[in-house]
């Protein structure tokens, strides 16, 4: 063999060998970036109480919870709200009048508002109690119950309730931001909503 063979071989051998160091990193950051988009990050999450006034991130029990209806109410809701924009618009909804979220803050925070509308029982509650994030997709696991059937007695008497809570995320509790799809399920799995929402960094 001569010395330009020897040299083209070798030349060869090289450039394969870097070849496969490239095809061998290419995989690797193809394997992590799909490790990263299939993590899920639990998201903390701030929920309002009447009693105390305040938000808090005080665990919620949510042990004697139980949906025990066959149906939800028809005017259950499950509001995203990110600017004063749409605060105003849901509070021109029907029932939502007097709907204030205390300490607002659109720069920085993202809200929850969720309601199971009028009811006739104080038996109804719905609360959030777990928030995850797997890529662009954000789970909202709610709490609900009710009583063992529909109070027909109260209907008649007309005494009203109106279960509802309100949650609020940091922004820069998000994984990722821009467009997310908001899933909301019961304490069951069962999903209950599927909203987009984008997720901006200042809002007006």
């Amino acid at each position: 063999m001569s010395y330009a063979d020897a040299s083209g071989c070798e030349l060869m051998k090289k450039t394969h060998l870097v070849l496969l160091v490239v095809a061998a990193m290419t995989a690797l950051l193809s394997a992590y970036s799909l490790a990263a988009i299939n993590q899920v990050y639990k998201i903390n999450f701030e929920w309002y109480s009447r009693y105390f006034n305040r938000y808090s991130f005080e665990e919620r029990d949510v042990s004697r919870d139980r949906w025990q209806l066959q149906e939800y109410p028809g005017d259950m809701r499950l509001y995203i709200i990110g600017s004063s924009r749409e605060a105003e618009a849901l509070k021109n909804e029907k029932d939502y009048n007097e709907l204030e979220i205390p300490d607002a803050d659109y720069n920085k925070y993202i809200y929850l508002y969720c309601t199971l509308g009028k009811v006739t029982s104080p038996e109804y509650r719905i609360k959030v109690v777990d928030i995850a994030q797997r890529g662009s997709t954000v789970e909202v696991k709610i709490s609900l119950n009710s009583p063992l059937k529909a109070d027909e007695r109260k209907k008649e008497t007309g005494d009203t309730y109106l279960p509802d809570d309100l949650a609020r995320i940091a922004k820069t509790a998000f994984s990722t931001k821009g467009k997310l799809n908001f899933i909301f399920k019961n304490q069951d799995g069962n999903q209950l909503s599927d909203n987009s929402y984008d997720i901006k960094t200042v809002y007006r």
